[in-house]
């Protein structure tokens, strides 16, 4: 992956941060309902809005977490017990690995190449390469760190603390 300072590459990534208001249209001009796909999403996951604690609290309580350096994911539980949701959750965590190692790159000046599959010697993408629903079955993820869910190694753990 090559990242530009300056140039297309730096109005492409402003372009996808700030999605202005017309690409909310669907390409065949109809609006996108995104309040009943909103409540579906809340109602599937047992999210009310007017949690007593307020967002963080509902977040804490009903999402599994997990710190990936530079970002923290919290993922819906019933997402993690579902085959293809968890493999989504997987690629999703391995593109922000991917991400990760493409900025650290580009803010020390070097050039980085995007590897065609994951990489043998990288035990924390070879670890989120093997996230599945059997990874997390019968286990309570509500609120679980899924470093322990997912019984992370050791080498994954020193893997994270030096992205930290």
């Amino acid at each position: 992956m090559k990242l530009a300072r300056r140039g297309p590459g730096a109005w492409a990534l402003a372009a996808v941060l700030l999605v202005p208001a017309p690409l909310a249209r669907l390409t065949d001009g109809s609006d996108l309902l995104f309040e009943p796909l909103a409540q579906r999403w809340l109602e599937r996951n047992e999210a009310r809005p007017d949690h007593p604690g307020g967002w963080p609290a509902l977040l804490e309580e009903r999402f599994a977490h997990f710190s990936l350096g530079l970002f923290e994911l919290r993922v819906p539980a019933a997402a993690l017990s579902e085959g293809q949701n968890a493999r989504n959750v997987a690629r999703a965590a391995q593109a922000l690995l991917e991400a990760q190692a493409g900025w650290l790159a580009w803010t020390r000046g070097e050039t980085h190449v995007r590897p065609e599959k994951t990489p043998k010697d990288d035990p924390l993408a070879r670890w989120l390469a093997g996230w599945n629903a059997k990874t997390f079955a019968g286990k309570p993820l509500a609120g679980s760190d899924l470093l322990e869910a997912a019984a992370a190694p050791p080498e994954v753990r020193e893997r994270l603390e030096r992205l930290r």
